[in-house]
Parts: structure tokens; C-alpha cells; sequence
């Protein structure tokens, strides 16, 4: 093995490798911006000017033009309340926006204390029985979720005396 070091060159970012090592140019740029992220998740910036000023309180300076590119880098946009957040969480405020938009628009009602139990049907009757149940007892069945022979029964609760009173209607049948 020759006592030669090597040492090769690559585009920017600069990556030097020397015996096996990778000795890279740019780590102070992974520090500025992990940095950056970590002062957007923090606080609640609302321009360049205010994001160079606690950038030289860290001791980093920069120009807008590398703190722009930056921003670009990790994704760091404006909210619509006019600070600055990363990316993803932009795209959750927007989930949790329309959230709010379809609960208050769509729901009519979130049961305090529902209760589910399974009745299982023959000849596909589940959808049929699934209405009737909700047309006969509409103060007691929630909603109902057929599938096939599979009907799911969710109610507003005392299931055990609902349950006794469709099993002594399926007793009354077979007798």
C-alpha cells in the first residue's frame, strides 16, 4: 500500500475524502439551518430582517440572498397568520383548517357515550334489517353499518336491554 494520500475534489457541495474519510465543506450550513429550523419551530418570526437579527444574537451571520436560499432549502414558508413555519406543518394547518370547516358544516352530532354490537344475518338481509331497526327505534339506533350478512348497530347506550328486547322478538318467531 503506497504512503500517497489522496484527495479528490467533487462540485459544490465541496465533499473531501481522505483515507476512507468524508470531511465535508459545508457542515456550517447544516449548523445555519438546522439552527434556522430550529428558531422558526421556536418562535414566531415574521420577516427576514427579524430572522437575521436572532441569527447574529447566535453569532451567525449571513446575507438575505443565503438566508432566502435557506428558507427555500427547509421548506420555511409564511402561514396566513403572517409567520414563518416549515413547510409540513403549513400543509397540517391547512388539514386542520378544513378539519374545522367539514366538523362545523357536517356533523350534526357527536354521541356522548355510543355503544356498537354485531348482528349477524342470513341471505344477505343486513341493509333491510339495518333500516328497519333505525325507522322502529330512532330515539335508540345512532346508525347502522351493513355489509353483506353483517350488520353493526351503534347506539346512544343500554344496549343490554335493547339487545334482550330484539333477541325476545327473534324468540317470538321460532316459538
Amino acid at each position: 500500500m503506497s504512503n500517497k494520500i489522496y484527495l479528490q475534489m467533487f462540485s459544490f457541495p465541496y465533499i473531501f475524502f481522505w483515507r476512507g474519510i468524508v470531511l465535508s465543506h459545508n457542515s456550517h450550513i447544516h449548523k445555519r439551518r438546522a439552527l434556522i429550523k430550529r428558531l422558526v419551530e421556536e418562535k414566531n418570526i415574521e420577516s427576514q430582517d427579524e430572522m437575521m437579527n436572532l441569527l447574529i444574537k447566535e453569532g451567525v451571520t449571513l446575507t438575505q440572498p443565503t438566508l432566502s436560499r435557506d428558507f427555500r432549502e427547509l421548506d420555511i414558508i409564511k402561514s396566513t397568520e403572517g409567520q414563518y413555519i416549515i413547510g409540513e406543518a403549513h400543509e397540517r394547518e391547512r388539514q386542520k383548517t378544513l378539519l374545522k370547516q367539514l366538523l362545523s358544516e357536517e356533523v350534526e352530532a357527536i354521541p356522548e357515550k355510543p355503544e356498537i354490537f354485531f348482528i349477524q344475518t342470513r341471505n344477505e338481509s343486513a341493509s333491510l334489517l339495518g333500516h328497519l331497526l333505525k325507522v322502529s327505534y330512532p330515539q335508540k339506533v345512532i346508525d347502522v353499518l351493513a355489509v353483506g350478512n353483517s350488520l353493526i348497530v351503534v347506539t346512544n347506550g343500554g344496549n343490554k336491554l335493547f339487545r334482550k328486547e330484539l333477541e325476545g322478538m327473534i324468540n317470538e318467531k321460532k316459538n
